[in-house]
């Protein structure tokens, strides 16, 4: 009997992994900055509804509040998961380009809202915009909305914590801020910065060497979002030297 119990908990183990790494395999295919920018399409959608037939539906004070910030809510998602990543002067830089409204106010985000550019904190701003529509019950349109959101969130946790232990991996492959200096110097472009490719190079170099596994699609851009602080898609040696001195 404990021979067979045993064998029961170790093909239940075996499935749970199997499971998990299905799972893992399937969220590496799919953008989370894509899944993101619908999360808050959606919700500024799902507001704006609310606010255009609010008096039909007769819609208390709270309620208005409540479709006011759903909406604001889902603009801060869209920022967060734009695309657009023209470069800006900024965080002291010299490069004097100018570059879109939005980067701009992603600095500011990244500034006073940094929580917003990790995945756990974004997982954890997910969770309470989806209880602010289950709120909305019997809604079916936030409900489903709200249930969206947080699986979305559940997959932010995911690949967070996939991001974090490697991102732990690169800060301890360099010896000191030198050290960064000088790996820099070999991905960097003639704009003395890295691209999304160029730090995906650098950082599966790197996190080799301490035997770790090569980064996924979503977890060195989870990285990127984490570390770039002028919010302009690239990398410049001042900020990964500020990352490896602190902790985001």
């Amino acid at each position: 009997m404990a021979s067979f119990n045993t064998l029961n908990l170790e093909s239940g183990r075996g499935m749970m992994n199997r499971s998990c790494s299905w799972a893992v395999a399937r969220v590496s295919q799919v953008s989370l900055h894509h899944l993101g920018f619908l999360a808050g399409t959606a919700l500024v959608a799902d507001g704006i509804i609310g606010l255009m037939f609010g008096l039909g539906m007769g819609l208390d004070t709270i309620q208005w509040v409540q479709e006011f910030i759903i909406v604001a809510f889902g603009m801060v998602v869209i920022l967060v998961e734009s695309s657009d990543r023209a470069a800006l002067p900024c965080c002291g830089g010299s490069r004097g380009t100018v570059g879109g409204v939005t980067t701009k106010l992603r600095q500011i985000l990244y500034h006073y809202a940094k929580f917003l550019f990790v995945p756990y904190g974004r997982g954890a701003y997910y969770v309470y915009c989806s209880m602010l529509l289950f709120a909305q019950y019997p809604d079916h349109l936030d409900v489903i909305i709200g249930l969206f959101m947080l699986a979305l969130s559940v997959v932010m946790v995911v690949v967070g914590c996939r991001s974090d232990s490697k991102l732990k991996l690169l800060k301890e492959s360099f010896n000191d801020a030198s050290d960064i200096k000088s790996v820099f110097a070999k991905f960097q472009d003639d704009d003395q910065r890295l691209n999304r490719e160029q730090f995906l190079d650098l950082a599966n170099e790197q996190i080799a060497k301490r035997g770790g596994e090569p980064w996924g699609a979503n977890e060195i851009d989870a990285a990127l979002l984490a570390i770039d602080e002028c919010q302009d898609g690239y990398i410049e040696e001042e900020e990964l030297v500020e990352w490896f001195k602190h902790d985001i």
